[in-house]
């Protein structure tokens, strides 16, 4: 019974959201007669360029609209873009180089610091043989 009761209200809720939908409604022709001269037309009258056509199915096709870029603008963005990432590639490298001589200056302080360890040693033995000779004599 409890089942019977929200199918009943399922199917009510589905009834008045189809009541409230909108019908749809389409404007102008499926096909676009004349091919690409019309469209070029078409987008002519909107200050856009030509672009391409769509085949929408078997029923409908549309036009393709661009804005109008020219090309200098086109190569002068794609310029700035390319130049913005080289600066941005310098710089990295640029702190992986600083990065890169703060290690190296480090390894070399280590290395002095092993050498000067090891002369100390060598010099402590050569020491203490020429104490034991000396002794002995």
């Amino acid at each position: 019974m409890r089942n019977s009761y929200y199918l009943v209200l399922i199917a009510a809720v589905l009834m008045i959201v189809a009541g409230c939908a909108s019908e749809t409604k389409f404007y102008g022709d499926a096909k676009i007669d004349g091919g690409r001269e019309t469209c070029e037309i078409q987008c002519k009258k909107k200050s856009l360029i030509f672009s391409g056509m769509v085949t929408l199915g078997e029923y409908s096709d549309g036009c393709l609209c661009t804005t109008q870029t020219s090309s200098r603008e086109l190569r002068s963005a794609g310029l700035d873009q390319i130049k913005t990432l080289l600066e941005e590639e310098q710089d990295s490298l640029s702190n992986l180089s600083e990065v890169t001589q703060i290690r190296l200056q480090m390894y070399m302080d280590r290395r002095h610091k092993a050498i000067k360890m090891l002369y100390n040693m060598m010099k402590s033995s050569s020491d203490t043989q020429s104490d034991i000779i000396h002794n002995i004599k």
